[in-house]
């Protein structure tokens, strides 16, 4: 009956304040959440599912004592699949960081990556960028690990001391140099010989989880397992964030014609991207809507 009751409170809801895809501004049905299942099945996915030496564990090798690593989703710049981990950051959409912990969980669950692991440390944020933000990005996504895992979250084992520059135009040298002391323990005696899972939301270099880790690493017998929502640039073992499927192509041809973003380039046209081409099929030769190119677009879902 609660159930019940709860269904058709959020279908009521859904017709008061309708939600939409945050990628392509569909109307969302009631059993999708943030993201259409189209969009959905469009991100670059690692496909890594914690597999033992991957690119992304690779990072930490002969650095830290880490156990597992893995990232869900590879980072493009510049591209719409990049827009769950925008919204995350910028727009306030703090249900996203949430829902992206539960994706990236529900991955990995039936891999034994989460085995053995005491508590779940979200990557912490500055006093004044959790004051700007209104909340931390990587706690967000340490909840939603943690419903599906129940695993315990700890966000007062370390804090961020130094309000560092942003990562984001900085050479790996750089990263590094600037993320170096800003993080101080503040309750060591309790994760003695603990196994910590790192939760972030972009890892690219690793700089900023390595200085985090190392400064937990300070306590006797810590171990490190990492999990990150989206990974950039390329990395050993082929796990690069460079490689294009047909999709995106597609989508940065479409952007070659348009001086508009990619979400004006929707709205403006009350459609999906998908359909600016004027054949749209599971295997089939697409035609451009500007141009009238021609490309060979593949099996699309």
């Amino acid at each position: 009956m609660t159930d019940r009751i709860l269904t058709l409170l959020r279908d009521i809801a859904d017709i008061i304040l309708p939600r939409h895809c945050c990628i392509c501004g569909r109307r969302l049905k009631a059993e999708e959440e943030q993201l259409c299942i189209k969009c959905w099945a469009l991100l670059p996915f690692t496909n890594i599912h914690g597999e033992q030496g991957n690119g992304i564990e690779r990072i930490f090798w002969g650095k830290i004592p880490i156990v597992r690593a893995n990232s869900f989703i590879h980072y493009q710049a510049n591209n719409y699949t990049i827009l769950p981990i925008l919204q995350l950051k910028y727009a306030n959409n703090a249900e996203m960081g949430i829902y992206l912990g539960q994706c990236m969980a529900e991955d990995l669950i039936d891999s034994e990556f989460f085995t053995a692991i005491d508590y779940i440390v979200p990557i912490p944020l500055s006093s004044s960028r959790l004051k700007k933000r209104g909340y931390n990005q990587s706690e967000m996504l340490a909840k939603g690990v943690s419903k599906i895992t129940e695993i315990p979250i700890a966000t007062d084992l370390i804090i961020r001391k130094t309000d560092n520059a942003t990562q984001t135009r900085l050479t790996a040298q750089q990263r590094e140099e600037n993320v170096q002391n800003i993080f101080e323990m503040q309750r060591s005696e309790e994760i003695n010989g603990k196994h910590l899972l790192l939760i972030d939301d972009v890892i690219t270099t690793g700089a900023t989880i390595l200085s985090c880790a190392q400064k937990l690493c300070e306590v006797e017998g810590v171990r490190i397992s990492v999990l990150t929502a989206y990974v950039a640039g390329s990395h050993p073992k082929g796990i690069s964030s460079h490689a294009k499927s047909q999709e995106t192509y597609i989508y940065q041809h479409l952007l070659r014609h348009s001086p508009t973003s990619y979400i004006h380039t929707i709205r403006s046209r009350n459609t999906d991207w998908r359909y600016c081409f004027s054949t749209y099929s599971f295997t089939a030769f697409a035609t451009c809507m500007y141009c009238h190119q021609s490309a060979f677009i593949g099996c699309l879902l």
